[in-house]
């Protein structure tokens, strides 16, 4: 009886080793994923999409910290006028027009940045290479400063602008 008894577990034994040798070096079916058409989109502008079993995103590319950022320059100046009722000839030095001291939204379909003018009405900024629109922030009537549309932004280049505001000045 104890010699049948050993033969049944060393049986026992010998199906347990089996199988755990065995079926965990079988194929596992996978399912297909399908995920969803979601996009991220990247610091540098970039989009991209999930993939994956687990439907994550993908990691973004990276920018090379050797290259610099590609930028081009924005300058510009903001002046108000008019600045006396009466227009003289030849023109008063005194109702020249003055500069406007206020903030701006430089924008395109991707970007937007506040800049604001100095004391003298001007303004720097850098920014990606694009076409841009320039509009007041002001939300008062005047002064009302025009809003300049298609500045054409080059890598490494200073593209000028010059902003128009009225006064209301008769």
């Amino acid at each position: 009886m104890f010699k049948n008894l050993l033969i049944v577990i060393v049986g026992l034994a010998v199906v347990g080793a089996l199988y755990a040798f065995v079926v965990p070096a079988l194929p596992v079916k996978v399912e297909p994923v399908a995920c969803t058409q979601e996009a991220m989109i990247c610091p540098d502008g970039s989009a991209v999409g999930r993939t994956g079993p687990n439907c994550e995103f993908a990691a973004c590319p990276t920018v090379s910290t050797s290259t610099a950022t590609v930028t081009g320059t924005v300058v510009g100046t903001a002046l108000v006028g008019p600045t006396c009722p009466v227009m003289r000839n030849p023109p008063d030095p005194a109702c020249a027009d003055k500069p406007y001291v206020g903030g701006f939204e430089l924008s395109n379909s991707v970007v937007s940045k506040m800049v604001y003018t100095n004391d003298s009405g001007s303004f720097t900024a850098q920014v990606a290479p694009g076409t841009y629109s320039l509009v007041s922030t002001r939300q008062t009537t005047l002064p009302r400063c025009t809003n300049v549309e298609n500045i054409v932004v080059v890598a490494d280049v200073v593209t000028k602008v010059s902003i128009s505001c009225d006064s209301g000045i008769r």
